[in-house]
């Protein structure tokens, strides 16, 4: 262990994320060791960081239960248990990384008790995914063709940085964002 390994554990409260993925200098060759625990030798490698974007989510609720409002309907609430369900689907989501999907979704509407789904990916704003289910005809009923009370948001964003080592040092050479967004409603 380090001291920045501490020092990254002291800035959790704060906020902080903990890099567990060391650079390691072998006696014969230098490699990275990444999340998957999978050695990777010189060259290109890429870190991979998934993070919950929960003031966007509450910033979406008010946007969304606006948008309700002005065209004639009650706004909904926001759900604990809905909440999470939407959370662990774009969290998922953004782990494995692609299209959105609905997958499990009977499985998971059972479990946590949800009536509809809507899944997005790759909008630069919550209001863009707004706009975006707004503008399809299925997410639109869902959003505001049944009479639903309650709703469920979560959104996350993954975030992939590719490095190159050359002469012991890793470079940055490319930086990409997905963010992935699930809203359920009962």
């Amino acid at each position: 262990m380090n001291a920045l390994f501490f020092i990254q554990i002291l800035l959790l409260p704060l906020g902080g994320t903990l890099n567990t993925s060391p650079i390691i200098n072998l006696p014969d060759q230098e490699a990275h060791i990444l999340e998957d625990n999978k050695f990777h030798p010189v060259g290109e490698f890429t870190r991979v960081k998934i993070k919950r974007m929960w003031f966007s989510e509450k910033a979406y609720n008010l946007c969304f239960n606006f948008s309700r409002i002005i065209s004639g309907h009650h706004p909904l609430i926001a759900s604990i248990r809905l909440n999470k369900a939407a959370s662990q689907h774009a969290r998922y989501q953004a782990q494995k990384g692609g299209p959105c999907t609905h997958v499990n979704f009977k499985s998971r509407s059972e479990k946590f008790s949800f009536d509809a789904e809507n899944v997005a990916v790759g909008y630069k704003t919550n209001i863009g995914a707004l706009f975006g289910w707004i503008s399809s005809d299925g997410h639109r009923k869902n959003m505001y063709g049944y009479d639903h009370i309650l709703m469920g948001t979560g959104f996350y964003k993954r975030v992939e940085i590719t490095y190159k080592r050359k002469n012991g040092k890793a470079r940055r050479i490319e930086k990409t964002k997905t963010k992935y967004y699930t809203q359920v409603f009962k």
